[in-house]
């Protein structure tokens, strides 16, 4: 929300710098909690990861490993826009691991990345472009829907720490509030 003012304001005031130090004071308690945290649990990493539950974590090679994981951001995105096939336990083989770039299944989470950025893009601009109140707030919203979808879904995508899971529909409960509000939004604009 902060970010969005940022946006509305013109000038550098003392409205601009009271929100410039709550913004830094956020960040900064939010990186000594998370720090705090990392050094209570001594670390992100989990002791022992079972193999069976996450086997990409499990996997020696990086690239593997990143591929992989980029597959499993595709699968939820494909969970969150059309959820036809779900599965209460995706462990063992449920997701085999990529070996290669050559992979078809790596068209899916390619697809998603595109979809969303331009998901991301559309609500940029369109906070940009419109100047009366009632669109404006639209795209705000629109804005503040993929911030939430971001933020709800980072912890999940094994990219900060290794989860325990490979996929899981019940992850999806808080990223799936920010999505629709976006896409939500992106229908206003576009049946104006």
């Amino acid at each position: 929300w902060e970010a969005l003012c940022f946006c509305r304001s013109r000038t550098l005031n003392s409205g601009t710098l009271q929100r410039s130090l709550r913004v830094l004071v956020l960040l900064l308690v939010g990186a000594a909690a998370c720090a705090a945290r990392v050094r209570y649990t001594s670390g992100t990493q989990i002791a022992r990861m079972d193999p069976y539950s996450n086997p990409i974590a499990a996997s020696e090679d990086s690239y593997v490993r990143i591929l992989s994981y980029s597959l499993v951001h595709g699968i939820y995105m494909k969970l969150l826009v059309w959820p036809l096939f779900l599965c209460y336990d995706y462990s063992m083989d449920a997701v085999p691991l990529v070996q290669s770039l050559t992979d078809a299944r790596l068209l899916l989470p390619m697809a998603a990345y595109t979809a969303f950025f331009q998901l991301l893009l559309l609500a940029v601009t369109r906070l940009r472009a419109y100047r009366s109140a009632r669109t404006r707030i639209a795209a705000e919203s629109a804005c503040i829907g993929a911030g939430f979808f971001i933020l709800s879904f980072l912890p999940m995508t094994n990219i900060l720490f290794p989860i325990g899971t490979l996929v899981a529909e019940r992850l999806l409960y808080m990223p799936s509030i920010g999505f629709l509000i976006a896409i939500v939004c992106i229908c206003y604009f576009e049946t104006r």
